[in-house]
């Protein structure tokens, strides 16, 4: 039995039960350790990051929207000619793309365009394409400012913002949904209240070396009205390949 104390219980009964005998050369028994101490570690990582993700799902703000989507669901032959099919095709490989860039990299995305044209959609499929290796949460902005605007009303409220602005901080890759338009719903259509530019300047200082993706019905230039020039250049990408463009599809929710 004292040759059997170096392998781990669970790795000892698996041998047990299938009649294996427990090795005594020096190199395969630090072999088998090493391989052990592997799949131990990658288990260990993975429940993290269930639990991580059970934690950000909780304090994603969905707008009513259901948070599945595929890139195998993008059907670009539902938008109305051969122009905007070739369109939504193309999306849809830069999608593609992106996704896989994130294995090894973090990059903030935009996605702009009219209202219904998939902005959202599209963004969620990035999401479910990474979702084994990275954390993900998604929140409706102007979901957020409703949040914000009731967290001084009791202390519930005010531990549920707190939450979700933590979550927002922290989470690999976070998807802002309507960047802008909880500006446009409140009393001051120019500019964002206060307190979310406070919120998503925050967010945004935390964020560095993390992905963010926003999608928005504004322009770069119409966001740098409505939002602080910092929360803008830290989340807004620059590089043309991180930029989706959905100005020229239809609105696909019509058809």
């Amino acid at each position: 039995m004292d040759q059997m104390q170096w392998v781990p219980r669970h790795l000892r009964k698996q041998m047990m039960a299938k009649g294996l005998s427990i090795p005594t050369d020096p190199d395969d028994i630090k072999r088998i350790k090493q391989q052990s101490e592997a799949r131990l570690k990658q288990t260990i990582q993975q429940e993290t990051q269930a639990q991580r993700q059970r934690l950000y799902d909780r304090d994603s703000l969905t707008g009513g929207i259901n948070r599945s989507f595929t890139f195998d669901e993008w059907q670009p032959t539902v938008q109305p000619n051969p122009q905007a099919v070739e369109i939504a095709d193309k999306l849809k490989r830069q999608g593609i793309w992106i996704a896989k860039q994130l294995e090894t990299s973090n990059f903030n995305i935009i996605m702009a365009g009219g209202a219904g044209v998939g902005k959202t959609s599209m963004a969620l499929a990035i999401l479910d394409a990474i979702k084994s290796f990275k954390t993900t949460m998604f929140v409706s902005s102007t979901e957020l400012a409703e949040v914000m605007r009731n967290q001084f009303a009791n202390e519930i409220n005010k531990q549920r913002a707190e939450h979700i602005e933590r979550s927002m901080r922290e989470v690999d890759v976070l998807v802002i949904d309507d960047f802008g338009t909880e500006a446009k719903m409140s009393s001051r259509d120019s500019e964002a209240t206060e307190f979310i530019q406070r919120v998503f300047f925050t967010v945004s200082e935390s964020r560095q070396g993390k992905t963010t993706i926003i999608t928005t019905n504004n322009s770069r230039q119409e966001l740098q009205v409505i939002y602080n020039d910092k929360i803008i250049s830290r989340l807004i990408s620059k590089d043309k390949l991180h930029q989706m463009d959905f100005t020229s599809l239809n609105d696909a929710r019509s058809n």
